[in-house]
């Protein structure tokens, strides 16, 4: 009986005639259901769609309509372009699950494209159509059926969809934010028609996610589209900031020694370091600098370093500089001094003559303490002596140091005596007589003449041979001075050998007197003086006042010319006793010669005998 009626249902359906259409194909539907029943037209044989359904890319639906117990034998066949996706009865057509009450096709849309558009068509329906038209015939998105509602025609939506929230996104480099986190807590897409479109946000460009964590502006596009195809762009600028002070490292004081005058460059290159989180590592400069006009100079002085990264950040450090002076006075060269008794030193003189410098206090602000030694007491005597002396600077450097000290005698005993003696040949002298003529004595060591020694002597056996000798001696200390003193000694004949009466060189009678007139007229006549004018001076006379009194007497005198060259001549006078002349001798005065030297050189009178 059901299948009768069926046949009468074909039947009917295929003598009628239905067309409809409808003007909202290219759109989504007001609803959930896709089928609009006048999109439809029914031959009686086929069901078949007008105009292509518009569905989402991408998407997963379900068709739907009565099951078997209202209609039987349905051949279905829904497709889009070339893609197929159910062809034949549904009972044979895999995603497809029919019962009693609902027969669900699912399928999912090509991914490829937003939007695309099916066919529907669908066979063995004309009974159920011609009674209840398309009750229960439902499209929808989802994986199965829901409740079924009455297709709704969509709105006329000409209007884009509208983005609201901030237009620029500012962030800490050191902070980490995907620019999807960031588009779905600060930006918004609304559709006046499809609502909150945020998830439908696409980005459209990208400069912030290649550059995250670098300071710097970057633009991100971003898109949404309506279901009407209405679609919006926003651009997004995301400010990426670095507002983090760099960091100098380093001491807050900075001790240099004097003595190297370092550079303000070298200190704070050799203690100073800056580092940015962003930068990285950054030059240190100087901004402020007290200690450069000073660093000669002890004290402390007050510097400031700065540092700046590529944001325009700035740090600044206040350090102070303390030159100190950190060296100890040295001693140059030997520590072995030598002092001689010549010119002896106490401990003060001999640490001023040191040659201990120090690099910026003078001598004079050095101060010497003596620890230990055995020089002091000792100045004059002779030996070597260790002194271990603390000298100390301004600044409290100190240095200990040990000096050797030797005290060497270094003066020369003395022989103090005559240089010369002359004598005559009839006053003899022994060499022990010459000796006792002499003294020594020396400055450290106790020596006499006990000690003299005889390096020459030509002397001892010529003692009374007229002539020039030379007697030198020596005497050496315990320090191995040596002195030398020599004595020339001349013999001379003072006796001239005379003619004259009893053996005299002048002898008077006892009327007869003797005076200078007389003597320069003999020596005249003899040629031994040129005739001339002559101051005469007496030098010796002892007959004057013995002119009476036998005996023999001395008498010299000295003659000067007119050019100043003076003579001495010396005589013996006798005055014999009365009437006492020896006449064996048979001797007649004759000419008195006699041998004259000029004043300053050892003269010598000789008289000769004429034969």
């Amino acid at each position: 009986m059901k299948k009768y009626f069926l046949i009468l249902g074909f039947i009917f359906l295929f003598s009628m005639q239905f067309v409809s259409s409808t003007s909202f194909s290219g759109y989504l539907p007001g609803g959930k259901n896709y089928l609009d029943p006048d999109n439809f037209t029914f031959d009686g044989e086929y069901l078949e769609s007008i105009d292509s359904i518009k569905i989402i890319g991408g998407q997963t639906y379900t068709i739907s309509f009565p099951g078997e117990g209202a209609i039987e034998f349905v051949s279905l066949e829904l497709s889009s372009d070339d893609i197929i996706y159910f062809q034949g009865e549904v009972e044979e057509q895999p995603g497809c699950i029919v019962d009693s009450y609902f027969t669900e096709c699912t399928f999912t849309t090509d991914s490829g494209d937003d939007y695309l558009y099916i066919n529907f068509s669908g066979m063995g329906l004309p009974q159920y159509y011609d009674y209840f038209q398309m009750e229960d015939f439902q499209l929808e998105e989802g994986t199965t059926r829901t409740a079924y509602e009455e297709y709704v025609i969509p709105f006329n939506d000409s209007n884009s969809p509208e983005f609201s929230g901030s237009g620029a996104f500012i962030m800490a480099y050191y902070e980490t934010y995907t620019i999807e986190s960031i588009i779905s807590n600060h930006v918004l897409v609304m559709d006046d028609i499809d609502g909150d479109l945020t998830s439908s946000i696409v980005i459209v460009s990208d400069e912030y996610t290649p550059n995250m964590n670098i300071v710097g502006e970057y633009l991100v596009v971003l898109e949404a589209s309506d279901a009407a195809g209405n679609s919006a762009s926003f651009n997004l600028t995301v400010m990426i900031k670095d507002e983090i002070l760099p960091i100098i490292t380093g001491p807050d004081i900075v001790d240099v020694n004097v003595i190297d005058l370092s550079s303000i460059e070298d200190i704070v290159a050799t203690n100073y370091t800056a580092t940015d989180g962003h930068d990285g590592s950054l030059n240190v400069s100087v901004s402020y600098d007290d200690y450069t006009s000073n660093k000669s100079v002890l004290g402390s002085y007050d510097v400031s370093v700065y540092a700046e990264d590529d944001s325009g950040n700035s740090t600044v450090k206040t350090i102070i500089i303390n030159v100190n002076d950190n060296t100890a006075p040295q001693l140059n060269g030997s520590n072995i001094v030598n002092i001689n008794l010549s010119n002896p030193k106490t401990e003060s003189e001999v640490f001023v003559e040191l040659d201990i410098t120090d690099n910026y206090d003078s001598f004079e602000d050095l101060f010497f303490e003596t620890v230990t030694g055995n020089f002091v007491g000792n100045e004059t005597t002779v030996g070597s002596y260790e002194l271990e002396f603390m000298v100390t600077d301004l600044s409290g450097n100190n240095n200990l140091l040990v000096i050797y000290i030797n005290v060497i005698d270094d003066v020369f005993p003395t022989i103090l005596g005559p240089e010369s003696l002359s004598y005559s040949y009839t006053e003899e002298h022994t060499l022990e007589e010459i000796i006792e003529m002499l003294t020594v004595s020396d400055n450290y060591d106790v020596i006499s003449n006990d000690d003299l020694q005889i390096i020459t002597n030509t002397f001892s056996s010529r003692t009374t041979e007229v002539g020039s000798f030379l007697i030198e001696f020596s005497v050496t200390d315990s320090s191995g001075n040596i002195s030398n003193h020599s004595m020339d000694i001349t013999i001379i004949d003072d006796q001239s050998p005379v003619i004259y009466i009893d053996n005299y060189l002048i002898t008077l009678s006892a009327s007869s007197t003797f005076s200078p007139k007389d003597a320069l007229q003999i020596l005249i006549s003899n040629y031994e003086l040129p005739n001339g004018e002559y101051d005469i001076i007496t030098l010796t006379n002892d007959y004057d006042g013995n002119e009476n009194i036998p005996g023999t007497y001395q008498y010299s005198l000295q003659f000067i010319d007119d050019k100043g060259e003076t003579f001495q001549k010396d005589f013996i006078i006798k005055v014999p006793e009365e009437n006492k002349v020896d006449i064996n001798k048979s001797l007649i005065v004759r000419n008195i010669i006699v041998y004259t030297s000029i004043i300053g050189v050892v003269g010598f009178v000789i008289v000769k005998n004429k034969k």
